[in-house]
């Protein structure tokens, strides 16, 4: 897991023309990591079972939507010769 964060990082810093603190990127990585861990060991949720149930089955389409609308923003705001963006990325978001 530590190793994939640092690995790609590279490759992000060659498309947004600037750099990541590794240590900063593998915190990140590690505390998520942990909180999932944590949220896994809670025996009893404390809200009600059919608000939970609501919160997750949001979740994966806000996380959809929000990778989608990413890729438009970050399209139009780089430089039309160094990003060519693919158009399996932007055909979800321009179809509808």
């Amino acid at each position: 897991m530590v190793f994939q964060t640092v690995h790609k990082l590279e490759r992000l810093g060659v498309h947004s023309d600037s750099s990541f603190d590794p240590k900063v990127a593998v915190a990140v990585c590690l505390i998520s990591f942990a909180l999932v861990l944590l949220a896994t060991k809670v025996k009893r949720m404390p809200l009600p079972a059919k608000a939970v149930l609501a919160a997750g089955g949001i979740t994966y389409p806000l996380y959809l939507l929000h990778m989608q609308l990413g890729y438009v923003v970050f399209t139009a705001l780089a430089p039309q010769q160094q990003i060519r963006p693919s158009p399996w990325v932007l055909s979800p978001v321009l179809s509808h």
